[in-house]
């Protein structure tokens, strides 16, 4: 997951792709990709949905994973699903605003496993939630 901001709302999502320069430090993280929309399919680390149906499929599973989690961080801080009071807001709050209620989210995921951790049958050692936090290496 990546977290670049704060951005104004009125920009495009081209925009935002160059100004982050994700596709540049993605190199730097080695074989990985991003995938996303057609429109970033000419950059090197971006895919997008193509011919190979297999492809397809297991990347599918994958932005759903990725709602998952979206529809955790509204359903513990209902707060962030509510449009109307994020209307109150400058972009720059609501921005630290999700930030802080998506590391708690990942918090909770944790201490309490959650949908995406049992699709991927993801289980964390007993203390992996003391050691990111005090910086400890994670065996």
């Amino acid at each position: 997951m990546d977290v670049y901001g704060l951005v104004p709302l009125r920009g495009n999502d081209m925009s935002l792709f160059r100004d982050s320069r994700i596709n540049e430090r993605m190199e730097n993280l080695g074989e990985w990709c991003l995938f996303g929309d057609s429109a970033y399919r000419h950059h090197s680390r971006t895919h997008s949905y193509g011919v190979d149906g297999d492809f397809n499929g297991k990347m599918k599973s994958v932005r759903i994973s990725i709602e998952w989690n979206y529809g955790t961080t509204a359903s513990l801080f209902t707060f962030i699903g509510m449009k109307r009071k994020f209307k109150v807001y400058e972009t720059a709050g609501v921005a630290r605003i999700y930030i802080v209620a998506t590391l708690l989210k990942n918090f909770h995921a944790c201490l309490y496993g959650n949908q995406t951790m049992n699709y991927f049958n993801v289980v964390l050692q007993e203390d992996f939630l003391e050691c990111y936090i005090s910086s400890r290496n994670i065996v």
